[in-house]
């Protein structure tokens, strides 16, 4: 069942947060009742409805005798019916234009204009309308909306019945606005997320240096995105590089299982500051509400400070069209690793991998975002919680995630869940076959994250719920080729690990402890101790490589090269200062002008290949 609501606001300088949102009564509830407001919505009619923006501005102005203009899009609800049917709602955000004396249902409904506070406790009976008025408020906070009408006045930009209103036709805001990413599950940053309705102008990413001229993309080259189909993450230049070695050699065997990366986004600062600074208050996690023996409450890490990263990762949002976006994040590997790590880290992480299952399974829970059809709404599970997870309690816990929110009992999986375990499988089993074929390659820190649209499997056929199902990789910042023939162990030992536990789901035995006769055994860590500790020498050895160039004369300022023919580290740091459209403006200028560049020896060099490479 679908339907589309607006929740209407209007200025109002003596509130808290500078608008009031509209709520109606309900026609079956009089009185003081404690649920007696609602927000304006209503069904979809495809033989009168041109877009769901139409639908909910003719159900505004039918219900409250309210005409808007759509300013932003909420997005979807899912909530249940008093006959425990399944409903999705799409809400606007509608900026009051007009409110007329007489309507539809006058006679049935009265309108109420509240301060945000207000009516989120009138509507607090319902937690889909309460979700609602929250995403409202977090939209006013983050300056998505324009408080006023525009200029011209209805006639150009109302919503009415019968129309699309502003929003149709892929119309996009003219400024590039964001917030955070509500549907992150593990991670101490925060990701970013476009704005409703923006589009962003993305850097396309370099090619390796390896890659042959045919292949290389020029320097600066740009593209627009849609927002709603990307998030973004704080840039590390080791993730950027991976991502853009996959379509060349051995890890193009990776692709089906790596999120699509558009490239990389240079924020103003004003844009951060203001996203930081109007953050709202941190939600109450689930590791709070949890009534098990959870009773620490989650600690949240602040993201205020980690906000002030100035580039961004552009990858895909897996949940960027999902009503009920479900996520599972395992972090793979028997312990967390990197090159950078010094003796001391390596130390501590191996202590704090002995704490989870990572030591003894090589995963664990990372964050979970499943889907609760009591409340109609995701309920998000973070890192902290768990870290908490045992391997006697997985297979329970896995069995939350996976049987849809619905209550588990200890028999096999049947019907939707049971085929969808056995394609998350299915799926497993392709991505152990891709890693066994990249010897040296070290996945360390690395993520296996599954999604899945949990709304759509209350639709009569499956095959949308199943073509939701997204098995992916993630998290790259760390990620090593130490050569030899050797593949990465200790994530294959997580994938085998994790399989076992999905299959106890279908045999009917994820209850039950695992049989360690079952389970694969973790290798031996000296292996991989051994290969951190060289990766962490050959890092000291080129930093201090590149120091000597800099401070022994080696690499002058202005060089474009060092005097053994490397790049000089300064330009290249300059370089990556200038924005793409700058640096192609720049190339262009110094190919038609008589500047002295230094060039190849080689035949047929020509004249800018260098300073391309300076922009890669």
């Amino acid at each position: 069942k679908r339907r589309a609501g607006v929740l209407c606001y209007r200025p109002a300088p003596a509130s808290e947060a500078g608008v009031e949102f509209l709520l109606i009564s309900r026609r079956s509830r009089a009185g003081d009742a404690d649920d007696r407001y609602t927000i304006p919505a209503g069904k979809f009619e495809p033989g009168s409805d041109a877009s769901c923006e139409a639908c909910a501005a003719r159900e505004l102005q039918e219900e409250a005798g309210v005409v808007c203009r759509i300013a932003g899009d909420i997005g979807w609800v899912a909530s249940r019916t008093k006959h425990d049917e399944p409903v999705h709602t799409r809400y606007f955000l509608g900026l009051c234009i007009s409110a007329l004396d007489s309507w539809l249902e006058d006679s049935a409904r009265e309108r109420l204009w509240s301060a945000p506070a207000d009516a989120l406790r009138r509507v607090s009976y319902r937690e889909d309308l309460a979700e609602v008025v929250r995403r409202g408020l977090e939209a006013v906070l983050a300056d998505q909306l324009s408080p006023q009408p525009t200029d011209g006045g209805a006639s150009s930009s109302t919503a009415t019945a019968g129309t699309a209103g502003c929003a149709d036709a892929g119309e996009e805001c003219a400024e590039e606005r964001y917030v955070c990413y509500s549907h992150q599950v593990g991670g101490h940053f925060c990701m970013v997320k476009p704005a409703p309705g923006t589009r962003l102008e993305v850097e396309l990413p370099w090619q390796d240096r390896g890659a042959s001229p045919s292949k290389r993309r020029p320097a600066g080259d740009n593209c627009t995105v849609t927002g709603g189909k990307v998030i973004l993450k704080p840039f590390h230049a080791d993730e950027a590089r991976f991502y853009c070695r996959l379509h060349d050699g051995q890890l193009a065997a990776l692709l089906p299982f790596t999120p699509m990366f558009y490239g990389t986004k240079k924020l103003r600062r004003e844009q951060i500051e203001n996203l930081a600074a109007r953050m709202p208050n941190k939600k109450k996690t689930m590791t709070q509400a949890m009534a098990q023996k959870d009773t620490e409450t989650s600690r949240e890490p602040p993201q205020v400070a980690t906000q002030h990263v100035r580039r961004y990762l552009v990858l895909e949002d897996l949940g960027s069209t999902s009503v009920a976006p479900c996520f599972l994040d395992l972090k793979v590997g028997c312990r967390q690793r990197a090159a950078r790590y010094g003796a001391q880290k390596r130390a501590h992480m191996a202590v704090k991998a002995a704490r989870s299952t990572s030591a003894s399974l090589g995963f664990r829970i990372c964050g979970m975002q499943c889907f609760s059809p009591k409340t109609g709404t995701v309920q998000r599970y973070d890192k902290y919680w768990g870290q908490q997870v045992t391997a006697e309690s997985m297979g329970s816990t896995l069995a939350r995630f996976f049987t849809l929110g619905e209550d588990a009992d200890r028999g096999p999986l049947q019907g939707t869940p049971r085929d969808l375990v056995q394609r998350v499988l299915d799926k497993l089993g392709r991505l152990q076959d891709a890693v066994l074929q990249l010897p040296g390659a070290r996945f360390w820190g690395g993520s296996v994250l599954v999604f899945f649209d949990a709304a759509l499997a209350a639709e009569p056929s499956t095959d949308a719920f199943f073509n939701s199902l997204r098995l992916k990789t993630i998290d790259f910042a760390n990620f090593e080729d130490v050569g030899g023939d050797r593949p990465d162990e200790e994530y294959l030992c997580g994938i085998a690990n994790i399989k076992v536990f999905l299959q106890a789901l279908l045999d009917g035995s994820a209850f039950d402890a695992p049989s360690q006769a079952d389970l694969a055994s973790p290798p031996p860590p000296s292996r991989q101790d051994a290969e951190q500790q060289g990766a962490w020498e050959a890092l000291q050895r080129s930093l201090k490589a590149r120091a000597a160039r800099v401070e022994g004369g080696g690499c002058a300022g202005g060089d474009l090269q060092c005097e053994d023919g490397a790049p000089n580290p300064n330009l290249a740091a300059n370089a990556q200062t200038i924005s793409g459209a700058t640096g192609r403006t720049l190339l262009r200028e110094l190919a038609s002008s008589h500047h002295l560049v230094r060039v190849n020896e080689n035949e047929g060099a020509s004249p800018n290949a260098n300073l391309a490479e300076l922009f890669d």
